[in-house]
């Protein structure tokens, strides 16, 4: 018999996306893994766009397993999946998350199932995500440097241009992942997936960092699991992401109390202000200006984190690029350069070609 999966899908006002947002829920019926093992978590971050009454009314279609939760306001991502995760069925062994514009592929759910059952080390594991195209790549997991930048394996590669044997990842993705419920029980102190006050933006990567330090692994496997829309619920550069972004940041070196990691976000704004002078952009001045309001509210988010946290944050056993002079340069000059800097480092750290 296979083991028991919960699927956690958070909505919030998909109405400019729903043909997406339907074609995800289709994937989810489709997928490879016997109906009677797993189920379907809707939980709606109270939209007010009609979505929600469109998925209630498109979910019966589809012969699945399924229950939705409607919340009284939009509590974030990080509390929805919370939700979600807290009303899974008592036999849930692993925990999906799916975003709500990334369609899965049929097989995907039982490749990472079997993968998680054939190494009990491993709690978290994704595949390759592409966009919508199916043949670019947006991330296969996500890699960081010891101070913490994030940086997306393979991101706008080819399909036919991955690694082709697994690869340890410092997180997965919370657009398809699949993590192991003991695991996540182990490292929080309340049952939780990630930390409630983070919104959006600090949820997968904290998580990935405790299951690393408890022991436990984080995969990425070179089989194609999702195809995705990306940034749906966010506009491009906006000052609320840009925001949620900078306050993860300073959380983080909060949590693991790293001088470096500090260090880094003087570069980073220094990054800003040298884009800030050449582009002369009244926009980047209110980006700035919300980066930094960011890092002032990173603080409270790190010290409630810490708390919540089970288990002492060991960064020795998570796998981390180091970081040297170029790589310091990349970070002021180019992100492209920096993100391609750091596959290129740490693929051949684990010895694998493409």
């Amino acid at each position: 018999m296979k083991p028991f999966v919960s699927i956690v899908w958070v909505n919030y006002n998909s109405s400019k996306f729903l043909s997406t947002a339907l074609g995800s829920l289709k994937g989810v019926s489709e997928l490879d893994y016997p109906r009677e093992r797993y189920e379907l978590i809707v939980v709606d971050n109270n939209s007010t766009d009609g979505s929600i009454e469109a998925v209630r009314r498109y979910l019966p279609k589809l012969g699945i397993r399924y229950r939705v939760i409607e919340l009284d306001k939009n509590y974030g991502f990080c509390k929805a999946v919370n939700i979600g995760f807290n009303a899974r069925d008592p036999d849930t062994k692993y925990l999906a998350v799916l975003n709500n514009d990334a369609i899965p592929t049929s097989q995907s759910l039982l490749e990472m199932v079997e993968f998680l059952e054939s190494i009990p080390r491993v709690a978290a594991v994704q595949g390759v995500v592409t966009d919508l195209d199916g043949k670019t790549v947006a991330e296969m997991g996500f890699v960081c440097t010891e101070l913490l930048s994030v940086h997306p394996l393979m991101n706008r590669g080819s399909i036919f241009r991955i690694p082709r044997k697994s690869i340890p990842v410092t997180y997965v993705s919370g657009c398809y992942s699949l993590y192991r419920v003991e695991a996540i029980l182990r490292v929080w102190s309340k049952p939780i997936v990630y930390p409630d006050i983070g919104f959006a933006y600090f949820d997968d990567l904290p998580l990935g960092i405790l299951l690393w330090s408890a022991g436990y692994a984080c995969m990425a496997i070179p089989k194609h699991c999702a195809l995705h829309r990306g940034s749906a619920s966010f506009k491009k550069a906006s000052k609320l992401q840009v925001y949620l972004i900078a306050r993860g940041i300073r959380a983080l070196s909060i949590v693991l109390n790293n001088r470096r990691i500090h260090n880094f976000e003087k570069i980073l704004e220094v990054s800003i202000l040298l884009r800030r002078a050449l582009r002369r952009a009244v926009k980047g001045e209110e980006l700035f200006e919300s980066y930094l309001a960011g890092l002032r509210d990173g603080v409270k988010l790190g010290r409630v984190v810490t708390k919540l946290a089970r288990v002492r944050v060991d960064l020795s056993r998570v796998p981390l690029v180091k970081v040297d002079v170029r790589s310091l340069i990349y970070a002021i000059v180019s992100r492209k350069k920096l993100d391609r800097y750091v596959q290129r480092k740490y693929l051949a750290a684990l010895g694998v070609k493409l």
